[in-house]
């Protein structure tokens, strides 16, 4: 992995619930894997088309959570990650806010 790579940041964005639980899936069976195999994992254990499962894998990557390694070949930003990402955000949200 380069290092722009790895500064990349990971946008607090809520997914939606398939795309969550595809992260989640994606993230439990392997922490490398080929596009057409989170493709084929995604269509037999959620019931995707290959469509709808290349559009989460590609929203995913654009979001931050997926990183590239090689040509067709994929990391997974580990899940607990992305969900300290998203309670800072959340924490941070509340904290400004008026409380009274």
């Amino acid at each position: 992995m380069t290092n722009n790579q790895a500064s990349e940041p990971i946008n607090p964005v809520y997914l939606k619930k398939r795309e969550l639980v595809a992260y989640y899936l994606l993230c439990s069976s392997e922490n490398t894997w080929n596009i057409g195999d989170a493709v084929d994992l995604l269509i037999s254990r959620l019931c995707l088309s290959r469509k709808v499962a290349y559009n989460i894998l590609r929203r995913l990557r654009r979001l931050g959570l997926l990183r590239k390694q090689f040509d067709l070949v994929y990391k997974c930003v580990p899940f607990h990650v992305y969900i300290k990402r998203i309670v800072e955000d959340y924490v941070y949200t509340r904290s400004k806010r008026d409380c009274s």
